[in-house]
């Protein structure tokens, strides 16, 4: 039994070293190597001038062609307005630059409905400007007449059931017989 003890201890160094640099990471500060310097932004998002939302929407830099930089996410709560702005880590902003903006389609932050046009990055008009310096506001209003409007809600495609999806498909039935008890 000795032996398992001292051998046991032969690689507790070793622990020790794999937990401190999981726990500490080799970041500086919290920032991530070769990341872009972010900047902070609030904002809304309305349609036709009313509060959208909840939602959740992407922005895509413009003068990304080859997808290399990374994609922000916005998130909107039902009042309309933009309460995250992610890109490597909750809230911590977005790159300088000129986006694109669409509406992501998460099934977990269903969109109420909308025109399908806004879910394509490369169809959408919505645009964004994030400087380097000073108050970054994004301001993003959809409009009803910009083509076909989705039916909202969201959910997992093709799971009637599933969170935020459109209630119990044809062929269900009644869960709970309306008279139990009589045939």
């Amino acid at each position: 039994m000795p032996t398992i003890a001292i051998r046991g201890l032969r690689y507790l160094p070793v622990v020790i070293a794999l937990g401190t640099f999981g726990i500490t990471g080799c970041s500086q500060e919290g920032a991530l190597k070769g990341a872009i310097p972010t900047f902070p932004a609030t904002g809304a998002v309305t349609m036709d001038g009313k509060p959208f939302g909840p939602a959740k929407l992407s922005m895509q830099q413009v003068d990304d062609k080859d997808n290399k930089k990374p994609t922000v996410s916005l998130v909107v709560d039902s009042s309309g307005k933009i309460t995250s702005v992610t890109t490597y880590k909750p809230n911590d902003g977005a790159p300088a630059g000129s986006y694109k903006i669409y509406l992501s389609n998460d099934p977990m932050t269903p969109a109420p409905p909308h025109p399908a046009i806004y879910n394509d990055k490369d169809k959408s008009d919505l645009t964004a400007s994030i400087k380097d310096s000073g108050a970054n506001e994004i301001k993003v209003d959809l409009k009803s007449s910009a083509g076909p409007m989705t039916e909202g809600g969201g959910g997992v495609p093709g799971i009637q059931n599933a969170p935020g999806g459109g209630g119990p498909g044809p062929g269900y039935g009644d869960v709970i017989p309306k008279n139990p008890g009589k045939k």
